[in-house]
This record gives C-alpha cells, sequence and structure tokens, in this order.
C-alpha cells in the first residue's frame, strides 16, 4: 500500500510490526482447507481533519458494515494501519497515525462489538508509507486509515503460479456524462476497462458507486473525457475481478477560472495507483469535485 518516501523512514520496531502483521493477514487465521485460498482486501478510509484522528461521520457507515460482516464469520482478520500527509514533523506525524488507527479500532470494538481476537494489531505509519507519494501539499489520501483484512474463500480459479486467464496490464477509458453517468449528488463514474494483453481478451463496461463518500458536483453540466489509458495492476487478474473492487478518485484543480481538473483513479486492492483518466470540465466557475470513493461495478 503506497511506496516510501524519500524524506522519513520508519523506526525498526514499527517495521518489524508492521511486516508481522502484513504476513499475518497474507496467510490467513490458521488451518484453511485444500479447497480454500487466501482472500485479501482492504478499505480506506480518508480526508482525516489536518492533525487530528476523529473518525469523520462519512467513515461510520463503512465502518459499521466492515464489524457487521466480521462478526459473520471468526477466520475473517483485520489489520488497522493509520498514516499522515508528507508535511509536518514526522515524529508528530507518527504519534497522530497512530492515534487514528486507535480511533478506528476502538470504535470497532467499543462502539460496535467487533470481535477483538480478529483484529490483529493496530499502528501508525507515520508518512512513511504513503497512499500518494506527494509531499507539496496536505494530500487528503495520507491523511487516512487503511484497513486490511482476509478471509479464506472456496477457490475457483487456478493457482495463480499456473494461470489460465488473466492479466496484470489493463486500458480504461471514462465516457460518462451529466444525466448519463455521472450525477449530481449520486457520484456514479462510469468507463470502460479491458485487457491490454493480446493472450488474454476481455472487455466490460463499469461504473464507480460512490453513494458512501462525499461527492460534490455542482453546476447544469459537466463532462469527462479521455482515451484509452493503460495501467497495471500488481497481480495477474481477470476482467471480473474489478466487480466489487475499492475505488478512489482524486482530482487536481488548475486556475482556469471554469473548473477544469484532472482526475485520477486507484483500485488500492488491485494494487493499481493514480491512473491518469483525463481532464473534468464543468460547466459553471467555482464548481467543483472534491473527490470520490466507492465500489466499482462490472456491468
Amino acid at each position: 500500500m503506497g511506496g516510501y518516501s524519500s524524506k522519513t523512514k520508519l523506526p525498526a520496531s514499527i517495521i518489524k510490526q508492521r511486516n508481522a502483521t502484513r504476513k499475518r493477514i497474507s496467510t490467513g487465521p490458521g488451518e484453511i482447507l485444500q479447497e480454500e485460498r487466501i482472500h485479501e482486501g482492504g478499505i480506506l478510509l480518508y480526508n482525516f481533519d489536518i492533525n487530528d484522528s476523529k473518525l469523520k461521520p462519512e467513515h461510520l457507515p463503512i465502518l459499521n458494515e466492515l464489524a457487521e460482516w466480521s462478526l459473520s464469520d471468526e477466520r475473517i482478520s483485520i489489520a488497522i494501519e493509520g498514516h499522515a500527509s508528507q508535511t509536518g514533523n514526522e515524529s508528530d506525524n507518527l504519534i497522530l497515525s497512530d492515534d487514528r488507527a486507535q480511533a478506528v479500532h476502538d470504535y470497532l470494538v467499543f462502539n460496535q462489538f467487533a470481535n477483538q481476537q480478529q483484529i490483529i494489531d493496530a499502528y501508525g505509519l507515520g508518512s512513511a508509507d504513503p497512499i500518494v507519494d506527494n509531499k507539496k501539499i496536505e494530500e487528503n489520501l495520507n491523511r487516512s486509515v487503511y484497513v486490511r483484512y482476509s478471509i479464506p474463500v472456496i477457490s475457483t480459479s487456478p493457482p495463480a503460479s499456473v494461470p489460465t486467464s488473466g492479466t496484470n496490464k489493463w486500458q480504461i477509458k471514462i465516457k460518462s456524462q451529466a444525466g448519463v453517468g455521472l450525477f449530481v449528488g449520486g457520484g456514479v463514474l462510469g468507463g470502460t476497462i479491458r485487457s491490454a494483453d493480446p493472450l488474454y481478451v476481455a472487455e466490460k463496461n463499469g461504473y464507480l458507486a460512490a453513494g458512501i463518500a462525499g461527492f460534490d458536483l455542482q453546476g447544469a453540466s459537466a463532462s469527462i473525457w479521455g482515451g484509452w489509458v493503460d495501467f497495471q495492476t500488481d497481480d495477474i487478474y481477470t476482467i471480473d475481478d474489478f466487480d466489487g473492487t475499492f475505488g478512489i478518485v482524486s482530482t487536481r484543480e488548475f486556475s482556469l477560472g471554469i473548473g477544469y481538473q484532472s482526475a485520477r483513479l486507484s483500485f488500492p486492492n488491485l494494487g493499481a495507483y493514480n491512473i491518469d483518466i483525463g481532464g473534468l470540465q464543468l460547466g459553471i466557475p467555482g464548481a467543483s469535485v472534491a473527490g470520490m470513493y466507492g465500489f466499482w461495478k462490472v456491468q
């Protein structure tokens, strides 16, 4: 999750704690059946206030669902990693990120009665392992907590070491317009994902349904454009692996007076980050898209 910043370095004790925790997430709760494999995923809770560890209102429904889901199967494992932006003093950032991780832990355990034994650990990584490596601004994706989870599932595909289908080379094209796939207040971003590997031919339409987060669109009209954009995932996946995966859209605004922003899409669970999906043109001065996150749905 993220890359190491050249500016900071984690203490050896934190590195050891992080590596041990991630290994336990990857290996699962112990004994698993021969026909099972460990499925890993994650949820990003971002946009904490600057220098604050208090949970935001939009975080709570996500944590409520996570707690309810974890209680449905005692073999679900959870690890909570706090992050801080790459500005400010790193020792303070390490404390702040740990406070954010503990806030998520305490809410799950004391407010939603999640099983303490399923939470492997909760710790802060400061700004040394950023979600987005950007030292120039207060990046709201780095003011966050990443909740890792794993669960044994029945394997329906061959082992990853002998793949018969799938690829890590992909292309995406965003093609929604207001009134079609991008709705004021609704937070829906549509497009097409296809394989860029000639040995694996697959293409499906989909959309990012962002009803669980703050998506702020103002203006009478809006359109998103851009051609096919190449990106890679961190492992071999099929087109159907995108269905239900977590997605994040972040924006960078340019002062053109008419609300132009460049947009980047990330699929953290599949190891694909900062896909430049083109420009977003809003119809009136002052219109804005603050960012969105949700789950990509294959159509």
